[in-house]
């Protein structure tokens, strides 16, 4: 695949999942305290998502490495849309927030290395931070922008048509994997 076209499809997937996490990001202490949870609940909510990122990143990593990053790209997006339809359709009390934030951590933790080195490689030898600065930059951008739109989605329908936007946004992005050709 010609770099060129390695990093579109790169940059559009990874746009794609940007919007998805910068969808619900702000909102997600309203939501946890929305399933009657309190600050503590917040906080442990969160903390088990980067617990299990933190943990499991090495071990995917080695994974990755022997089992190829296309495979873990893909599955870690298919968790992740898992987890969101999971909070629009099931979620309903903090047990159930922190189930999927176990989902939600195993899927990120997969996604970071396959992710991070395929980023890395898109990018090419020529321009090569000039392009990560925009894969990147994009990201954020993309965050802020869905930041303001969730919370207009939320204030005009439903956290449950949050989680179901925020599950196809990262599908859209997973679909662009498959159109991938690496490794």
């Amino acid at each position: 695949m010609k770099t060129n076209t390695l990093y579109n499809l790169v940059l559009f997937s990874n746009l794609f999942w940007g919007l998805a996490n910068g969808i619900y990001g702000p909102l997600y202490a309203i939501f946890v305290k929305n399933m009657g949870g309190g600050l503590i609940d917040i906080g442990i909510a969160y903390s088990i998502l980067l617990i299990l990122q933190g943990v499991l990143m090495i071990p995917f990593g080695e994974l990755t490495d022997r089992y190829g990053r296309k495979r873990f790209a893909i599955v870690s997006g298919l968790l992740f849309a898992f987890g969101a339809f999971l909070y629009a359709f099931w979620a309903t009390n903090v047990l159930s927030v922190f189930i999927i934030q176990i989902i939600l951590g195993v899927g990120t933790a997969m996604s970071i290395p396959s992710w991070s080195t395929l980023m890395f490689d898109a990018c090419g030898k020529k321009g090569k931070n000039k392009k990560y600065g925009a894969l990147m930059g994009g990201t954020y951008v993309c965050q802020g922008i869905a930041s303001i739109a969730g919370a207009a989605i939320v204030a005009y329908t439903s956290f449950s048509a949050l989680f179901v936007i925020m599950g196809f946004l990262v599908l859209v992005s997973t679909v662009l994997m498959f159109l991938i050709k690496f490794e």
